[in-house]
């Protein structure tokens, strides 16, 4: 049998957010009593346009002197997807107890993402001045995979082995060429063995697989536009934390030189000044990913009684080794990398 497909899909977002407009902001709390005698409020300028703006107390001010003070913005986002595959299967006209049965395939996709905010977005939040606005962004990639997949029966019921009910082994191979991330390899081996057992044994089935696997980056983890953000810190050369961590030595030497260098008090009597402010930074994706990589394997017992095929209990033992694995790190985790590091401050 074969099979063929396109598969396309497209994913539009609109972010809006609301800026406060410097300039109206300083004119809107900038009043006097109206020098007509009425008693109102009104803004100094004597902009007729200006609405006055209270800001003692809690939502003490008009939803007018809001829409006065702020602009509303607006940024679209836009992800793709194109895929086309191709599938031929079928049983060889040849095996070991039975034929095998074989998969062929290849499959293209090209993937986009895209990020244009508008002007006021670009300028960002300009109380906290220049710099602070989102980037506009947009990029793709492709990849072309060709994969086949082979099951083998080795023992089949049919023979009737005294011990052995039936066994196959599996295996499969993926070949990746990605514009990004360049070539990979990816594959799997596995078997299933059925002992022959009498009675309520029969149904039982053991299982195990090896697998060589990768992870390309996915187009948002590529291509997400830099956005300004802001969170709080607890500095880990304060009191508390200086000496703790994997290794308590090494981030103590690292604080005690960090403070020293810049005249502070030794971590000990250290008090930190980030506990009540955010520290503020950017968030963007990153184009110069690669692949996660990951050697893992599995063994596992089914039971599935021949008699009673209504009932299926299965248990599975699975260890997996990740290796370059991609995270969206916080400036805290940054911290820990680079004061917990041997070789800190060149290497994190």
């Amino acid at each position: 049998s074969w099979d063929i497909a396109y598969n396309y899909g497209r994913s539009p977002g609109t972010s809006s957010l609301q800026f406060v407009s410097e300039e109206r902001l300083l004119e809107a709390i900038d009043v006097i009593p109206d020098p007509d005698g009425s008693g109102q409020i009104v803004c100094a300028s004597g902009n007729p346009d200006c609405v006055p703006l209270n800001l003692f107390g809690e939502n003490n001010f008009s939803d007018a002197a809001a829409d006065y003070v702020t602009d509303p913005s607006r940024g679209v986002s836009t992800n793709t997807l194109q895929m086309v595959t191709a599938n031929l299967s079928g049983r060889l006209p040849f095996g070991i107890s039975d034929p095998i049965s074989f998969n062929v395939g290849y499959e293209h996709r090209r993937e986009t993402a895209a990020f244009d905010p508008d002007a006021l977005q670009e300028n960002g939040i300009l109380l906290t001045g220049a710099g602070f606005g989102f980037e506009g962004i947009s990029g793709f990639f492709e990849t072309d995979e060709a994969y086949t997949e082979l099951s083998i029966p080795v023992i089949s019921p049919e023979q009737d082995l005294p011990v052995v009910k039936s066994c196959s082994v599996e295996g499969a191979v993926r070949y990746v060429d990605h514009s990004l991330t360049d070539t990979a390899t990816t594959w799997s081996g596995g078997f299933r063995l059925s002992p022959r057992l009498p009675g309520w044994g029969d149904g039982l089935t053991l299982c195990g697989v090896f697998t060589h696997a990768i992870r390309s980056p996915a187009v948002t983890e590529l291509f997400l536009g830099r956005s300004p953000v802001a969170t709080g810190l607890t500095d880990i050369c304060n009191q508390d934390n200086f000496n703790q961590g994997v290794n308590g030595a090494v981030r103590e030497a690292n604080c005690r030189a960090a403070l020293a260098a810049v005249g502070a008090a030794p971590p000990e009597s250290f008090n930190e000044t980030t506990d009540l402010a955010s520290v503020v930074g950017f968030q963007s994706g990153n184009p110069n990913l690669e692949n996660e990589e990951a050697d893992s394997w599995s063994v596992g017992i089914v039971y599935q009684p021949v008699d009673h095929p209504q009932l299926r209990l299965a248990a599975d033992w699975s260890n997996i080794r990740l290796e370059g694995g991609i995270e969206d790190l916080t400036v805290g985790q940054l911290m820990l990398a680079c004061y917990d590091s041997p070789d800190f401050p060149n290497v994190p």
